[in-house]
């Protein structure tokens, strides 16, 4: 489900009454992936985050930037694995 929420005009999805992700802006993604997951397939937290420069490593969330359709199937993999 896509949703319009308060967080300053930012659009996030629910699946099984559970927010997964939401947009920053037109070009990133933060997506509940999980940490063991992150961990496991070696994401990389964005260094200057400007949404959450304060965001701890072991983060469950992580922020995933986008630019062209290859940034775009990698993403909508990961999607698929969060709601899986």
């Amino acid at each position: 489900m896509f949703w319009p929420n308060d967080k300053g005009g930012f659009y996030g999805f629910r699946y099984k009454e559970c927010e997964f992700a939401h947009f920053h802006q037109s070009d990133e993604l933060d997506l509940k992936l999980g940490k063991n997951t992150i961990a496991k397939l070696g994401l990389v937290r964005p260094v200057r985050s400007l949404v959450h420069p304060k965001r701890s490593a072991g983060s469950a969330w992580i922020e995933l930037a986008f630019s062209d359709s290859q940034d775009l199937e990698k993403i909508k993999d990961l999607v698929k694995l969060a709601i899986s």
